[in-house]
């Protein structure tokens, strides 16, 4: 996570833009928010990391929730969960 004041253009803007361009996270601290516009707009919101956060972990988390009855009755089994990559580390979408 990076903390970048001034924000709203020149060396702090690319900074932030540079960060979220790799995956990571920022806080952009700025007195006025219009220059960032454009920069918000290229990665996704809540509500897409939230759909995208529903199919990564909660659809995993669903099957295996759905099998652990059979896998108790039989006191027996294993589990091997295999995902992409996307199920492990966010990747900004643009």
């Amino acid at each position: 996570m990076w903390l970048v004041t001034g924000a709203s253009g020149g060396l702090g803007q690319a900074l932030v833009s540079e960060v979220l361009g790799s995956g990571e996270r920022a806080i952009a601290v700025t007195r006025d928010d219009e220059p960032l516009r454009p920069l918000t707009a290229a990665f996704p919101d809540d509500a897409e990391l939230r759909a995208q956060f529903e199919v990564d972990f909660f659809a995993a988390a669903d099957v295996l929730r759905a099998a652990l009855p059979y896998l108790r009755a039989a006191k027996a089994g294993r589990v091997l969960q295999i995902s992409s990559l996307a199920g492990q580390r966010s990747v900004p979408r643009g």
